[in-house]
């Protein structure tokens, strides 16, 4: 399938450049504006950056520790007809852990009328909420120590 548009950037692992990867994003959806005739809304591009901007900061806390090893991050953006797609490439550390979509939350069961904030685990809702947001996530570690993240949008015409 033919690529529409495509931006590319690298970046230090640092969290002040999660500005630059922004502004890469704003770049595309520029882009995205001139060649396709019924461009996603505001909604649908608000999923896919916040998907985009939480892989972004999951590589720069997990992959890097927390900045405090100095790498770079591969970020490439590209439209195609039916879809938008991220990857992300880092030499950080490995991702270890499970990367399967949760079951969806409505289950049936009433929702509890009082929950208690202060058992809630602090982090860990990332990846639950990209799954949330995109149609796709795949990771895979290349023999050569390259971490590679794909999300995928598609587009409902």
């Amino acid at each position: 399938m033919r690529v529409l548009v495509q931006e590319t950037i690298v970046v230090p692992s640092q969290f002040d450049q999660l500005a630059t990867l922004h502004a890469a994003l704003e770049c595309f959806w520029a882009a995205v504006d001139k060649v396709v005739l019924q461009p996603p809304d505001m909604l649908w591009r608000l999923k896919f950056a916040t998907a985009v901007a939480e892989i972004g900061t999951n590589i720069m806390q997990h992959a890097y520790g927390a900045g405090n090893v100095q790498g770079e991050i591969g970020l490439r953006l590209r439209l195609f007809s039916n879809r938008m797609e991220a990857r992300f490439t880092d030499y950080g550390a490995a991702f270890s852990g499970v990367l399967e979509r949760l079951p969806p939350l409505d289950t049936g069961e009433p929702f509890p009328t009082q929950i208690d904030i202060m058992s809630l685990p602090e982090h860990g809702y990332g990846l639950a909420l990209v799954h949330g947001l995109v149609d796709d996530v795949q990771y895979r570690r290349t023999r050569d120590g390259i971490n590679c993240w794909r999300l995928r949008k598609d587009i409902l015409a």
